[in-house]
């Protein structure tokens, strides 16, 4: 038996979401969300949290769509 099922990766690039969105994800059989938490910077090694990570996270978890995080990485070693 196969079994399918889609999601999607957001990040500040996709804007403020609200749960009216995620309504619309679940109406077009999107089964879940990963969420960007933020991103360490490339150049000067900053932690960056994206600024809609809270509000996003919020919005999904109203909507009843079930959620994964994560942080992403520029490192360029294991000890980076």
């Amino acid at each position: 038996m196969k079994v399918s099922v889609k999601g999607i990766d957001i990040s500040e690039f996709q804007g403020y979401l609200t749960a009216r969105n995620f309504e619309e994800m679940k109406r077009d059989h999107i089964s879940f969300v990963m969420i960007r938490c933020g991103t360490t910077l490339r150049a000067s090694r900053e932690q960056y949290v994206d600024k809609y990570f809270e509000n996003n996270y919020k919005e999904a978890k109203k909507a009843s769509m079930p959620v994964g995080t994560y942080w992403n990485s520029n490192a360029k070693s294991i000890a980076e």
